[in-house]
């Protein structure tokens, strides 16, 4: 199963999956790293999925997504 995404210029296009999982990636590194500088234990947080996106950083979005 495929998801097509509107590109800004109207046209579609899937997104390519390792361009998927490395933007996840980023994502959890980078809460990661907010989480070291707030001074709480994140290392859990950049362990790698087959998606890229552990489940702390999906519980960190539903959080916000709650909080918002």
């Amino acid at each position: 199963m495929t998801t097509e995404v509107p590109m800004p210029e109207g046209r579609g296009s899937r997104i390519d999956p390792d361009r998927l999982r490395a933007a996840a990636d980023l994502l959890d590194q980078a809460t990661a790293a907010d989480d070291k500088a707030a001074g709480r234990f994140a290392e859990a947080r950049v362990d790698s999925t087959p998606f890229g996106i552990s489940p702390q950083a999906r519980e960190l979005a539903a959080r916000w997504a709650a909080a918002l």
